[in-house]
């Protein structure tokens, strides 16, 4: 408990007392006031580089969508099966022999849906011929022995880039650029 002042100089210690301890809190206020107004004007960037990250995250994950539902669609399927038909050319060569286990392979479908594209895809895409066709077209540098007990599609590329329209979807990647 405080003492009630005596004289005149205890009166003016006790108002340079009060004083400096105001000027202490106003100080204090000020710089508490300036810490706060940092803390929201940095909250207002962090929330706005998150806004920034989020958008960029939902465009990423629409674009992955989109990739995995090309990927894993039928056509998405073909685009690989020619893909992997490519990279297996020699030079010019005009033609190329997908068998199951290189379907699989470039693919990941399972055996049992590889030789489901081997039956239907002949049938789809004058392009991809079976074994029996290809011999018949006799592609001169390639091995097509329809004899053989391994089923297989043959990728026949002269007749594939005549089909702008397969061209298109099947030999161009869904980044716009060309393999």
């Amino acid at each position: 408990m405080s003492v009630a002042p005596r004289s005149a100089e205890d009166v003016k210690e006790l108002f340079e007392s009060l004083r400096d301890r105001i000027n202490d809190f106003e100080a204090r206020l000020d710089a508490f006031s300036n810490w706060l107004e940092n803390t929201d004007d940095r909250v207002s960037e962090l929330e706005d580089e998150n806004d920034e990250l989020r958008a960029r995250l939902d465009a990423l994950e629409s674009r992955m969508n989109v990739l995995e539902d090309d990927s894993s669609s039928k056509e998405g399927k073909i685009q690989q099966i020619v893909a992997g038909a490519e990279n297996n050319r020699t030079g010019d060569q005009s033609a190329v022999v997908m068998n199951a286990a290189k379907i699989v392979t470039v693919t990941g479908v399972s055996r049992r849906y590889a030789y489901d594209l081997i039956e239907d895809l002949p049938k789809q895409h004058h392009w991809i011929l079976t074994r029996s066709e290809a011999r018949e077209r006799q592609f001169g540098s390639i091995e097509i022995d329809d004899g053989k007990q391994t089923k297989a599609i043959v990728i026949d590329f002269e007749a594939l880039h005549s089909d702008p329209e397969a061209v298109n979807k099947f030999t161009t990647s869904s980044e716009g650029g060309g393999r």
